[in-house]
This record gives structure tokens, sequence and C-alpha cells, in this order.
């Protein structure tokens, strides 16, 4: 998908993120729920048996546009959203065949939704 968007979220933006009001501009895309995954702890690209990452993984390389949502609970981003991020960790340590960061010439966007639980300070 070399034009496409990934949205990986916690279950609570299927409503309010529409992928055809992207479509309309022409950008495809996918509705990824983190939580239908079996994302194990961890900060490598594969943790192991039974672990759904590197297929996730492989899908966000493959995107140009990765949205991650999640809702803001005490303050905090999801558990399961800070499962994905500290996954996408892993990019750090990884390079392309000319050096450069595996996830470069890619955009990634954080929605964090909540307000008296703290989404301010998120």
């Amino acid at each position: 998908m070399p034009d496409g968007a990934i949205l990986a979220n916690a279950g609570h933006f299927n409503d309010e993120f529409e992928l055809a009001a992207l479509e309309e501009q022409g950008v495809s895309g996918e509705l990824l729920r983190a939580t239908d995954y079996n994302i194990k702890p961890g900060v490598s690209s594969d943790e192991g048996e039974g672990d759904d990452w590197p297929d996730l993984r492989r899908r966000v390389l493959d995107a140009d546009i990765l949205v991650l949502g999640t809702p803001v609970w005490l303050g905090q981003p999801s558990s399961v959203a800070k499962r994905v991020l500290e996954r996408l960790d892993a990019f750090l340590g990884e390079e392309d065949d000319q050096g450069r960061t595996i996830s470069y010439d890619r955009v990634a966007v954080v929605a964090a939704v909540g307000n008296e639980d703290g989404a301010h300070h998120v």
C-alpha cells in the first residue's frame, strides 16, 4: 500500500475517524484495532512465538501514514497504545539499505481523546 494509511486504535475511534474522508482525498487505508492482535511486550521487531507484531510491523512499514488513536485514562494513553509505541521503538535501531532509520520518509500521528481525564497533559 505505497500511498496508504494505517489507522491503529484502541477501539474508540471507529465512528469518529472515517476512512471514507481520506479516500475522498485519494488516500487508501485500513483500520486496525490493536486489541484484536497479540502484541507482546518488548522493544524488538519480533518477541517470539505467538507475537502478531511482525505482521503489523510490515503493514506499518508498507504505509506512508500511521495514525495511532488512544483514549486517555487516568491522565495517560491507554496501555494498548503504550504497547504499540513500545514496539515502534524498535524502528530506532533498524536501518534501510541506505543507512536511514527504517521508518524514514513516513508520517505518524497520535490522536489522544479525553478531557477530564487529563488529555491536555498527554
